[in-house]
């Protein structure tokens, strides 16, 4: 069984009576998740790495997908931006129960969420730590290894998560040689993983996002 995912309604009833802008004033809020805000020229280095912190590594990708599940919830609280929802919440080892209470008699899907990803996020600074190594670990595990652990991975999550690590090397060393360092990677998993397997994986990942995109866009103009 899939993660439980929660919807646009969802996070914005998170912000309570302040608009998401308000709440997440990094990022911008789009059809398909929250990204990363375009950020003025001249911003200091070490305040443009901080506002740019992104949980997956991967600016092609929102910073919290829509709809969302509370492992990828933590991610996004661990570091940069997300930091302002979490700490409308975050009460130590708990949460703050009358900032909960405030969200109203109809926000148990809400609660629920940030209760969760309030036990993973401590959980993951449990197990790596909270300095910059550590909170890009954690952010791993929430994204990749902690849902997989939790549920059979299918092949549609499979392809999804090959193309996920395959944009993050290709982000971080170039496209040269991307390919075969995912298949490093995807070997401690799966023994048996086939380069060649894994670069059809990848781009059938792709078309399948084109085709969401698209689909999200004609249901979108079908609402207007």
């Amino acid at each position: 069984m899939e993660p439980k995912k929660y919807s646009c309604a969802s996070l914005r009833a998170m912000c309570g009576r302040q608009s998401v802008k308000e709440v997440l004033p990094w990022h911008d809020l789009k059809d398909d998740g929250l990204w990363l805000a375009e950020r003025e020229r001249f911003i200091a280095f070490n305040e443009r790495e901080v506002m740019e912190w992104h949980p997956r590594r991967n600016s092609k990708v929102p910073a919290l997908p829509v709809p969302f599940s509370a492992y990828e919830l933590a991610a996004f609280f661990l570091a940069g931006g997300g930091i302002f929802l979490h700490e409308v919440f975050d009460n130590g080892d708990s949460l703050d129960e009358a900032a909960l209470a405030a969200l109203g008699n109809n926000a148990d899907d809400e609660r629920e969420a940030l209760r969760e990803a309030h036990r993973l996020y401590l959980e993951a600074n449990s197990r790596f730590g909270r300095d910059d190594e550590g909170v890009r670990k954690a952010a791993e595990w929430l994204l990749i290894d902690a849902p997989v652990a939790s549920v059979r991975e299918t092949a549609p999550r499979r392809r999804e998560r090959l193309l996920e690590w395959f944009e993050v090397e290709v982000e971080a060393a170039g496209e040269h040689g991307a390919l075969e360092r995912v298949t490093t990677r995807d070997r401690l998993k799966r023994p048996t993983a086939d380069r060649a397997n894994i670069g059809r994986d990848i781009a059938k990942a792709r078309e399948e996002r084109t085709a969401a995109i698209r689909a999200g866009a004609v249901f979108a103009g079908l609402s207007k």
